[in-house]
């Protein structure tokens, strides 16, 4: 991944549609793992970028914590009108 093109693809979706809220929904492990790493590590650069993921807050089928996800970004949804 290269990081001024993620910069530049989060800077213009901002631009549109204001703060924006990302759910990393790539696996940590096997073939997605790298993809993993290089996704989190450029958007960790970008501080007006929430993060979320899925798996270390969901995995192994602990589908409760979509709760806690939830309760987390809720006033960030309301804001942006959802």
């Amino acid at each position: 991944m290269h990081p001024m093109v993620v910069k530049r693809h989060f800077h213009d979706l901002m631009q549109r549609y204001g703060d924006i809220i990302v759910v990393d929904l790539t696996d940590q492990h096997g073939n997605e793992s790298l993809l993993n790493l290089a996704f989190a590590t450029e958007i960790e650069k970008l501080p007006d970028i929430c993060l979320i993921d899925f798996h270390q807050r969901c995995g192994n089928r602990n589908f409760e914590n979509l709760k806690l996800v939830y309760d987390e970004i809720a006033d960030d949804f309301e804001k942006q009108g959802y």
